[in-house]
């Protein structure tokens, strides 16, 4: 029984692999550029919160416990203009 592949055989397999290489790093650049974007929205909207505070005075966050269970937990945001009337 000969087990040794043939050089048409190692020839077939690099090709292969070369391009399921090329496919995953196109997938992983792609990933990461949605990553990127995610994260600059994600950062606009934090300033949004900090910069513009009467644009979102409460916001809800959805949490799951550890026995799988969803709850969700309220936080408020005072705007500044609040804020400035409570210490004014």
């Amino acid at each position: 029984m000969n087990i040794k592949p043939s050089e048409d055989e190692l020839a077939v397999a690099v090709e292969r692999f070369i391009d399921t290489y090329e496919d995953f790093r196109k997938a992983a650049k792609r990933l990461m550029s949605i990553m990127d974007s995610m994260n600059k929205k994600r950062n606009q909207e934090l300033e949004a919160l900090s910069g513009n505070s009467k644009q979102i005075h409460e916001f809800l966050i959805q949490i799951m416990d550890d026995k799988g269970q969803i709850g969700e937990k309220c936080f408020g945001i005072k705007c500044v203009a609040e804020k400035e009337k409570e210490q004014g």
